[in-house]
């Protein structure tokens, strides 16, 4: 981390969240919105807000207070249950907590353990600011369900569609309109979602907007016939990837290039401001309890910073679906693709949703009639005040017109994006592109510089590992060099097979404290908590191993073992260094000393338990069982 979290001013700890964390760490795109995060998280803390170490402070208890109560317990805890803008500080600070602050403590770190938790209710967040995060606010924006305000709001939509600037997001918004789904979909929208034959979506969980959950979506021919117009377009305009995957929505900049951009719900939005439909003194499009006004438009000024715009055309769909179409209310939910554990439950067996997982495009033909009762109407709504639907969309053109995903000319475009699980290794090798010859990144490079034990020993085990270190022994021979100058050599034939095995023994070994700096002492306690809560299987070791090529805990800080073994699973010295041996127990115990606590879990078996599982390693490859296995650098 390039930052120090006990020095960080909460304004500053505000920004790290806002451009590199947000957005599931790809940060805010917009600086505007990046200001707006800011100012309200430091909105309540404005005296301090510039203070270093202000972000931390809010979170540690008051020893001088009775309760001991944290500065965030005594400023939230008689707010208003349902404030909206103290749910917003709430939820800032607490992702900043989590995600920020956290990452620039050490585990062990006292700091560390009053850092919030990630969920929005646990026990210790609510200790942390006194009381619980505010509810999800409701929006009270009623949707006027006249049918001839309805008609005339999507004919004056359906009218957009006619000018080339605006016929994207005029179809994007018939989209929603028509499918239910929340706007942040059209950014995420891909080929591979939509399958033309089921005439379906299928949107997996992590997609933005499906909200954790994968999702169909049947499609009506309103909706799947602009799906297919922005696909076609992108290939034939020469802007797909003949390899995939590609987004389906898009709109061209206004700058000149004619490359495809993403299409934005604001881009929706603002298709949508002059579009006026009833009147703004009884009876409006729109009606918003908290004014008690009547409004002819979707985007009121006076409702910017609530619900408003293109997030409000899901509201049209649902208030079109229940109180013009009688669709049912289960039905409904499932066209939107909500969640159905609110609408349907068996009150002696639980939700049904538990039993029952998504199949991809799995859409029943009920559903689809439902669905097409909104394509109906946006035809009809079109004709009945004059417009030539066919001039909005041709949907018997585009029915017999349809691209497949099946088609071998446009299958390769249809491709799903494969995300292959790194390889771990066992000699624990970063494979980057700033040493490709020794496979770590720079700075752990220059780690090893200054640690010549470490550095040897780390070659030691990539050769362990068949990998040729005679050029980088060569070129890094000052810095592996013992105290008489002499370079320790590769090790000889046949060592291999023990040293790898070894080298995995020994990354569980982090967890009963085979550390070397101060720096990954530090990461002791929480590495030996995640072996001993699965001593019985590998977990533990994989999770240490993950750490260690994420850099969380630095590979010159775990003791590799040396690859010139005799086979009788202990490692041999290398030349110059005096190990200390250690037995798992003593290493273990070392371990608890730092941490002032327990570490192991009787549960599960406690130490014993441990030492059997790593003595079980050792015999597993080919090693004898020593419970002297495990060295430690002075």
């Amino acid at each position: 981390m390039d930052f120090d979290s006990k020095e960080l001013t909460l304004r500053q700890a505000a920004e790290i969240y806002a451009t590199q964390y947000a957005k599931k760490r790809k940060g805010f795109d917009n600086p505007a919105d990046v200001q707006r995060f800011v100012a309200s998280t430091i909105s309540m803390f404005k005296d301090i807000a510039d203070e270093p170490g202000s972000a931390v402070a809010l979170f540690i208890p008051d020893e001088n207070d009775k309760r001991a109560r944290t500065p965030l317990a005594k400023l939230f805890e008689d707010t208003p249950a349902d404030d909206q803008p103290v749910k917003k500080a709430m939820q800032n600070l607490r992702l900043i907590g989590h995600n920020v602050l956290k990452a620039g403590l050490k585990p062990t770190d006292e700091l560390y353990q009053h850092m919030p938790d990630s969920a929005v209710a646990s026990d210790k967040n609510e200790r942390l600011f006194g009381r619980g995060e505010p509810a999800k606010g409701e929006s009270l924006v009623a949707i006027n369900p006249d049918k001839n305000i309805q008609k005339e709001f999507f004919a004056k939509l359906s009218a957009k569609t006619a000018n080339p600037e605006t016929r994207k997001s005029a179809l994007a918004a018939l989209f929603l309109l028509n499918t239910g789904v929340r706007p942040e979909i059209l950014e995420n929208l891909r080929f591979d979602h939509y399958n033309a034959e089921k005439g379906a979506l299928y949107i997996p969980g992590d997609i933005g907007g499906a909200k954790g959950r994968p999702i169909n979506i049947p499609l009506n021919p309103v909706a799947d016939a602009i799906i297919q117009e922005f696909m076609k377009e992108r290939i034939e305009g020469g802007f797909a990837d003949s390899d995939g995957p590609n987004k389906i929505f898009f709109k061209y900049s206004k700058t000149g290039n004619k490359g495809p951009i993403d299409l934005k719900p604001k881009d929706v939005t603002d298709v949508l401001r002059d579009i006026k439909v009833g009147n703004k003194e009884n009876f409006g499009l729109i009606y918003d309890e908290k004014t008690k006004r009547h409004y002819d438009t979707l985007t009121p000024p006076e409702l910017a910073s609530a619900k408003s715009g293109s997030r409000l055309l899901r509201n049209f769909h649902a208030t079109l679906g229940d109180r013009l179409f009688s669709i049912p209310a289960e039905r409904l939910a499932y066209l939107e693709g909500r969640t159905l554990k609110s609408v349907r439950k068996n009150l002696q067996t639980g939700s049904l949703e538990v039993y029952q997982v998504t199949f991809p495009f799995d859409v029943n033909e009920d559903d689809r009639a439902f669905a097409s009762r909104f394509a109906s109407f946006t035809q009809d709504a079109s004709e009945d005040l004059g417009l030539d639907f066919t001039r909005v969309i041709d949907l018997e053109t585009a029915s017999q017109t349809r691209i497949f995903g099946d088609d071998p000319r446009y299958s390769s475009y249809f491709q799903t994006p494969t995300e292959t699980a790194p390889d771990i290794p066992e000699s624990l090798i970063v494979v980057s592109a700033d040493d490709k010859g020794l496979g770590i990144d720079e700075k752990t490079l220059e780690t090893l510089k200054k640690k010549p034990v470490a550095f040897r020993n780390y070659l030691d085990s990539l050769d362990a590992n068949g990998v040729d270190t005679s050029q980088a022994r060569a070129k890094y021979a000052e810095f592996i060099a013992d105290k008489s100058g002499k370079v320790s050599g590769k090790p000889g034939p046949g060592s291999g097979r023990t040293g790898a095995a070894l080298t995995a023994i020994t990354a569980g070994g982090v967890g009963v404290g085979v550390l070397t700096s101060e720096d990954a002492a530090a990461a002791t306690s929480e590495v030996a908590r995640d072996v001993a809560l699965d001593v019985a299987g590998e977990t533990g070791l994989k999770r240490i191993v993950g750490r260690t090529l994420a850099g969380r805990i630095p590979i010159a800080d775990v003791l590799l073992p040396s690859a010139n073994m005799a086979g009788e699973g202990v490692s041999t010295p290398a030349p110059g260094t005096e190990p200390v041996a250690a037995t798992p127990e003593e290493m273990y115990r070392k371990a608890e000393a730092e941490a002032d606590r327990p570490l192991m879990d009787p549960s599960r078996g406690g130490l014993p338990a441990l030492v059997g599982f790593l003595k079980q390693k050792t015999q597993e490859a080919k090693a004898e069982p020593d419970d002297n296995f495990l060295t430690m650098s002075p």
